[in-house]
């Protein structure tokens, strides 16, 4: 399959919101309706989700997947709150995506740069600040 960084995106904002209570694990079953991403198979929505722990964007409880295939999801890690901040913004989201599709891909880090450029454009433009 491969990385689809719009599903991501999606995946990070669905999570974000589960961690409400500090501490608090999250069950989810392979076909939880939770998880559930809008025109997207519960299989590709796994598979991203086993890529965001290998990239350390999503932090859960022991090694991944359980035995039983269940996920037990804690919080996002660091990286993944940054990345989803810097992303957050459906501006420079739409931006860092065009962006990416010209140069024809782009690897997660080169689209955080694009997206923490455009964020420094938009910045500049909505507060009349450079950073």
């Amino acid at each position: 399959m491969k990385r689809d960084m719009e599903l991501v995106r999606d995946l990070l904002l669905k999570l974000e919101a589960f961690h409400a209570r500090p501490l608090a694990i999250w069950t989810f079953a392979f076909d939880d309706a939770d998880l559930k991403i809008e025109g997207r198979t519960t299989s590709e929505v796994w598979s991203t989700l086993e890529l965001m722990i290998e990239a350390d964007l999503i932090h859960v409880a022991g090694k991944g997947f359980a035995s039983d295939g269940i996920l037990r999801f804690q919080r996002l890690t660091w990286k993944g709150c940054e990345y989803l901040d810097d992303i957050r913004d459906p501006e420079v989201w739409m931006r860092t995506k065009d962006a990416a599709s010209i140069v024809g891909g782009a690897s997660f880090s080169l689209m955080n740069r694009i997206a923490r450029a455009y964020g420094n454009q938009i910045v500049k433009k909505r507060l009349d600040l450079d950073l």
